[in-house]
């Protein structure tokens, strides 16, 4: 808070939260248990407690939910904001929207398309795939 950075921090944890809800609602709405979600300085993870061969695209819906619900929270909340608040938001939520969609696993983007994969071609190929498309 001395830095003058408390409103960053605050909308960077907001957004992240809001995301993490949007997996996490999903995950309950399909009848996932959710462990627990934790918020990082950096990013956020919703932790489940499910069986390895969940549906896959039951996961792929919940991966998906996450930036999904970023996007609408965006949109809702963007017009309500003050001018130098909207700004902040605006670049947070692209950067994290943007970073968190690209394919490297275990960002969702990578998660996203390791489902895909897995879908196409199988468990096996498609972690040796996203391992080679994540280094």
């Amino acid at each position: 808070m001395l830095t003058g950075t408390f409103k960053n921090i605050i909308t960077f944890t907001i957004i992240i939260f809001v995301h993490e809800l949007g997996h996490f609602l999903t995950a309950v709405a399909l009848g996932w248990k959710v462990d627990k979600i934790v918020i990082y300085p950096y990013g956020g993870c919703t932790k489940f407690n499910n069986d390895l061969n969940s549906n896959i695209l039951e996961e792929l819906l919940i991966l998906i939910m996450g930036p999904v619900v970023q996007l609408l929270f965006y949109f809702v909340i963007r017009n309500q904001l003050s001018y130098n608040t909207y700004i902040i938001f605006e670049k947070y939520n692209y950067v994290i929207f943007t970073f968190n969609l690209l394919p490297i696993y275990p960002l969702d983007g990578g998660r996203i398309l390791k489902s895909i994969l897995h879908i196409y071609f199988g468990k096996r190929k498609a972690e040796k795939y996203i391992n080679i498309i994540s280094k």
